[in-house]
């Protein structure tokens, strides 16, 4: 691997790690605090600090996995579903 296409990949991983980590960071806070059954002002407090216990493990994984596509294929289904338990009525 050429040097500029190395270090492309690994800021493409850096990014994908931070943002997607940022993003089901969010998406877990907000499902967390529309599902836990507890007062509200408690699973808000739980989700964010679940959303704080996530993230690291993301941006790490961003740089465990294989390829930069499967990296991205999961984080855009791991977000799609915690989107939709967001935004599930109920």
């Amino acid at each position: 691997m050429t040097t500029a296409r190395y270090r492309l990949d690994i800021a493409a991983r850096a990014l994908a790690g931070t943002g997607g980590g940022y993003i089901l960071a969010a998406l877990i806070s907000v499902a967390a605090a529309r599902w836990f059954p507890m007062p509200r002002i408690d699973a808000v407090t739980t989700g964010m600090i679940l959303a704080l216990l996530v993230w690291p493990p993301v941006v790490m994984t961003a740089f465990a996995v294989h390829s930069l596509k499967y990296l991205c294929t999961g984080l855009a289904l791991v977000a799609a579903l915690l989107a939709s338990l967001a935004c599930w009525p109920g």
